[in-house]
């Protein structure tokens, strides 16, 4: 039976009604779930990396480098739905997005639930032996199968439009004004850039005059 409420099972409205759900999230408590999910997404992340590339006769310290690797991974999990939501929120804002920090952060974090569904597959695919090592003395196989590689690219598009779904509803606009938030950040990244570098290059003139860049 369909929940009442997508509050009652976020993680599965999410992938279908991505609007109803954040709002009725961010209408509730814009904090549920957002920092666990963040840390899962970035925990889950680095552990598939980390069994992809284990060493056919790991080291003894192998272990304990995984360990530290999920740990980091949360915590920069955590970081980038920070920082993300403080520049999306910045940018939205930019075009007219009404959204709270806490908001737009409930937002990112969310739409992440297909993407750590498709971290889960890898997982289970170098648990299963089809992806990266068997095991620390296990044979080297193929890093992804073709079918693994399509159904997380698939879940990865459908994890970014969750993204502009979201943030358009946090936002109080329409996802392709979404979308266009995020290309003003890229662009004011990018802009950024441009200028530490040209600085990076007239410091470098100033104080080495004779030198060439």
């Amino acid at each position: 039976m369909a929940p009442n409420s997508a509050f009652d099972a976020p993680w599965v409205t999410i992938w279908t009604e991505p609007r109803r759900t954040i709002r009725e999230i961010v209408d509730r408590d814009p904090s549920y779930g957002a920092l666990l999910i963040a840390a899962l997404a970035g925990a889950l992340s680095a552990l598939e990396s980390r069994w992809i590339e284990m060493p056919a006769h790991p080291a003894g310290a192998w272990p304990m480098f995984v360990a530290v690797s999920v740990g980091v991974g949360a915590v920069l999990g955590i970081v980038a739905i920070y920082v993300n939501g403080f520049l999306l929120k910045w940018t939205g804002a930019l075009l007219g997005g009404t959204a709270s920090y806490a908001e737009v952060r409930a937002a990112l974090a969310w739409s992440e639930i297909p993407t750590i569904v498709a971290v889960a597959f890898g997982i289970l695919a170098v648990v299963a032996g089809i992806a990266g090592p068997i095991g620390p003395a296990g044979p080297a196989v193929p890093r992804r199968g073709t079918g693994l590689e399509l159904l997380q690219l698939v879940l990865g598009i459908w994890s970014f439009v969750i993204t502009l779904k979201c943030l358009g509803e946090v936002h109080r606009f329409s996802a392709w004004r979404a979308l266009g938030s995020i290309i003003v950040l890229i662009f004011a990244v990018f802009v950024l850039i441009g200028i530490l570098l040209m600085a990076g290059v007239s410091i470098v003139k100033l104080t080495h005059p004779v030198a060439t860049i």
